[in-house]
């Protein structure tokens, strides 16, 4: 591998075998992390506590297949590690089509699928209807008729015999010389009695090699819908128009069979998968290339109505469609978009901070201002409810404590974007002092941040203070961690400091003259 972080990744990796009669395997960066996390499952069995063994031991809160998938997700090191995965990983939940999860949480298949798509270091979801458990996938022997697993307590897991309501009898044994590290294996027919769900990580390649092998799911208008929700789900514009495939088909299938409210629900996720490819493709500069999709797009909205297509959007969905005109440049759009977001969720914070960073660059900081003011006290509504959650769990319960955590530092970050544009509308009306008021809350809100302080500083150069501008600029060079911003406030911090120039017969400034932070 020649990736930036081959290094990290093949420091200490689990072989990963191919299958003979299952999913191909993935792309090879995928298979090293694969192994990566392999290891790293072997390597934490007798290291952390089980939970049964606490003084005060209770069941642990419910982590749903969608919750622990989008968890998975949020911990992808993709942006940090760029280049060492493909551009298109995806994290994929299935789940068995008795189980009757929401279609826009898993892709529901027979439970003999879970076992051709089971690839190693995938989540596997055990039940026996009492007890239930995640587990990680190791490798499928095929010619043995056996999955072998990781887990973290081999030698607790409710899949041995006489432990478990479903008959199984896993088979626990060594996977080194000195028995310290342990590996679990039930037979294929132990597996579908207890398989509900699986969480992989791949491309969207995994769903057309399925499909094509596993040819019952093509005419299934759930698994079609739930293909495409999955890759809307992934939260990449890059993959909208894989999405277009499944949802034109699913709305195919509904429409044949005359299956009216399906259909429209069809065509809803089809509009903002289509709307979404079109702005994505739009930022590649190529002209032809948004076409197809626009074709698509008039010919889906002639049928069903625009109106009726967003009447029937999902908040995230509508957010999700601003955000992708707004970055394309499409103001009008985004406007229309966040407009009905607002008027249909009304309580939401994100349709409103979105639409103060389209009206702020169409140049209207009344309304930026509006917006983000709503959205700030709708965002510490949603802290302080978090808090209160928070502190709300039994103190042994650290995951509850540290998911909620984790919630409030995300709303946390966005109230930092929207005190930064309260600002700056501020600043663009000339209410410099309540601008100062503003950049002075932004600065206690995130102490170390430089950005509050350069506001600051334009503030006060604006306001005449020179001085103050300066001490400002130098708390925010102490604060920035970028070598070219530091040398721009460098410069910066140099002009106010410098003698003004003498000029003869300087001309007194014109109001397009004036300085902004």
């Amino acid at each position: 591998m020649s990736t930036p972080t081959s290094e990290y990744l093949s420091g200490l990796a689990i072989p990963t075998p191919p299958r003979r009669d299952g999913r191909p395997q993935r792309d090879p960066r995928l298979e090293q992390l694969a192994g990566s996390i392999l290891a790293f499952e072997a390597l934490s069995q007798g290291l952390m506590d089980y939970a049964g063994d606490a003084q005060d031991p209770r069941p642990l809160r419910p982590r749903s297949l969608y919750d622990l998938k989008k968890w998975s997700a949020d911990y992808f090191p993709y942006a940090r590690y760029r280049g060492a995965f493909p551009d298109t990983t995806i994290y994929l939940a299935f789940c068995s089509d008795r189980a009757k999860l929401p279609l826009d949480q898993a892709v529901p298949v027979p439970r003999e699928d879970l076992w051709w798509l089971a690839a190693s270091s995938d989540t596997l979801l055990v039940s026996d209807r009492l007890t239930h458990h995640y587990t990680a996938v190791w490798y499928v022997d095929e010619d043995e008729g056996r999955i072998h697993l990781l887990d973290p307590w081999p030698d607790r897991i409710f899949l041995k015999k006489g432990l478990n309501a479903a008959g199984v009898e896993a088979r626990i044994e060594p996977v080194t010389s000195d028995a310290k590290h342990r590996r679990i294996s039930i037979t294929r027919e132990e597996f579908l009695r207890v398989a509900v769900g699986l969480i992989t990580r791949d491309t969207p390649e995994l769903i057309e090699d399925y499909l094509a092998a596993r040819s019952g799911g093509c005419k299934r208008f759930d698994v079609r819908l739930a293909f495409g929700l999955a890759l809307m789900d992934a939260e990449q514009y890059a993959l909208a128009r894989f999405a277009t495939v499944h949802l034109e088909a699913a709305l195919r299938l509904a429409e044949a069979a005359g299956q009216a409210e399906r259909a429209q629900d069809a065509a809803a996720r089809l509009h903002v998968a289509l709307v979404s490819a079109i702005h994505y493709q739009r930022w590649s500069k190529d002209d032809l290339a948004p076409k197809p999709f626009e074709d698509a797009l008039r010919h889906l909205t002639a049928r069903y109505g625009e109106d009726r297509l967003l009447a029937a959007a999902w908040l995230r969905e509508l957010c999700s469609i601003g955000h992708a005109a707004g970055i394309s440049r499409d103001h009008d759009a985004a406007l229309h978009f966040l407009e009905v977001a607002v008027s249909r969720f009304p309580d939401e914070e994100e349709p409103y901070r979105l639409r103060a960073k389209v009206r702020m660059l169409i140049g209207d900081p009344d309304g930026a201002l509006d917006d983000a003011t709503r959205a700030l006290a709708l965002n510490a509504a949603s802290i302080r409810a978090l808090e209160a959650r928070r502190d709300s769990w039994h103190p042994d319960d650290r995951f509850s404590r540290d998911d909620d955590q984790a919630r409030i530092g995300g709303l946390q970050e966005r109230r930092f974007d929207e005190l930064d544009m309260r600002a700056a509308a501020l600043i663009a009306l000339r209410r410099l002092v309540d601008a100062r008021a503003a950049a002075e809350e932004l600065v206690a809100h995130a102490p170390t941040s430089s950005d509050g302080y350069a506001k600051l500083a334009g503030i006060e150069q604006l306001l005449g203070n020179d001085a103050a501008a300066a001490n400002h600029l130098r708390e925010a060079r102490e604060r920035e961690q970028s070598p070219r911003q530091r040398a721009r406030l460098d410069a910066l911090l140099a002009s106010l400091q410098a003698p003004p120039a003498v000029a003869p017969k300087a001309e007194a400034p014109s109001a397009s003259s004036e300085v902004h932070p």
